[in-house]
């Protein structure tokens, strides 16, 4: 499944540079696949891994947090020597905060849970202190604006499904079906409640958990397949499906079939609903994908750093093209020409730097811890 995932951060990737926009998946779609992709997982890891374990969960709990702090704090040190623009707005803000809202934005930037329950809360002008924000607030009064890595508050998702995942995964097909079915029915409330917008589509974690429940449930169906009676040329087939999709996502049908979904968007999340088996089986074997899936996670964390620092390249192109000294010898026509090309060429420079950076981040952070993981898993199994 690993180039499912490389695509799927790919595409949030790219909805993020407006230059290359649209080539793949929209960006809620991939954050939503990699919902379903992760629900699948845990179900699997669960099953295999950690059914019996004397640890119980806790061991669980701490591969999964292995799994995730280790890159995250590497970029977080990084975003933090990068990105002076964030401690301008901490040091104007600073004075004006209560403790609360200092606690709680230094301990999320630190820690990743409740990053994305930053988004439902606000800074209150009159007392410096936090505030619910429905709808959320925007605008100087948002918290997310303190964030270091904006987008880790997926992380915050992920983590809340985590917690619950050791104690729901393994029970009754009825039961997981079950909770699946309320939190359809939740968003189904909110939306005549009037809970719409980016942060109630496919931010907050009553409504998202249907996603990783629908993976979960799709692990239970890779358990009941007769793998060894099946034709592989089939299954390749199969699990090549929800990967053709991801590349001809701009051409599926864009109108809105549900409130808030389009079309397209169930499609690509149905195809990974029931293809996730099929692609786990026909993938399972083949290194290169487990290496190509191992960037993802670093690619995701990394991609808003690598595009800010990038965007600061671009605009020292275009200065030299409005005061060429170095570009003297050139014509205008020819200058114009080069101007065109800047934005599309540093957004590929963009794309290039970022995979190089997940690929060192992936070798030399996350593959060493990933080792120790897969020890402690093993003797844990073991025991």
């Amino acid at each position: 499944m690993g180039t499912a995932r490389l695509l799927l951060a790919l595409s949030v990737m790219l909805a993020h540079l407006p230059a290359l926009r649209g080539p793949l998946v929209h960006g809620r779609v991939a954050v939503e696949g990699f919902y379903i992709i992760s629900g699948f997982y845990m179900a699997l890891i669960l099953d295999r891994k950690y059914r019996g374990a004397e640890a119980g969960p806790w061991l669980f709990y701490s591969n999964r947090l292995l799994r995730l702090f280790p890159v995250y704090l590497v970029l977080l040190a990084a975003a933090l020597a990068l990105r002076p623009e964030v401690w301008a707005r901490f040091r104007e803000g600073w004075d004006a905060m209560g403790g609360g809202a200092a606690t709680l934005l230094v301990g999320t930037n630190l820690a990743l849970f409740g990053q994305d329950l930053v988004q439902f809360l606000r800074l209150d002008p009159a007392t410096g202190g936090l505030a619910l924000a429905i709808p959320p607030a925007g605008g100087a009064l948002s918290l997310q604006k303190y964030m270091f890595i904006p987008q880790a508050w997926t992380l915050g998702v992920e983590l809340l499904f985590y917690l619950m995942a050791p104690f729901v995964l393994g029970r009754r097909t009825a039961v997981v079906a079950g909770l699946l079915a309320l939190s359809v029915a939740a968003r189904a409330w909110g939306l005549e409640a009037g809970l719409d917008g980016t942060v109630w589509r496919y931010r907050f974690f009553p409504f998202e958990v249907a996603f990783f429940l629908v993976g979960s449930l799709a692990y239970r169906l890779h358990a009941r397949l007769p793998w060894q009676r099946l034709d592989r040329r089939l299954v390749g087939v199969a699990g090549a499906v929800p990967l053709a999709l991801m590349v001809a996502y701009p051409l599926l049908p864009k109108a809105h079939v549900l409130p808030t979904f389009s079309a397209a968007h169930l499609i690509l999340c149905g195809s990974l609903a029931l293809g996730t088996p099929f692609l786990f089986e026909a993938s399972k074997r083949l290194r290169w994908d487990r290496t190509v899936g191992d960037m993802s996670y670093p690619l995701y964390l990394c991609h808003l750093l690598v595009i800010d620092q990038c965007i600061r390249l671009e605009v020292v192109a275009a200065r030299w093209l409005v005061d060429p000294w170095p570009l003297a010898p050139f014509s205008r026509p020819t200058l114009i020409a080069l101007a065109g090309w800047i934005r599309p060429g540093v957004a590929l420079l963009t794309v290039a730097v970022a995979l190089l950076v997940a690929h060192l981040l992936a070798r030399w952070v996350d593959g060493p811890v990933d080792r120790y993981r897969q020890r402690r898993a093993r003797r844990a199994a073991a025991g």
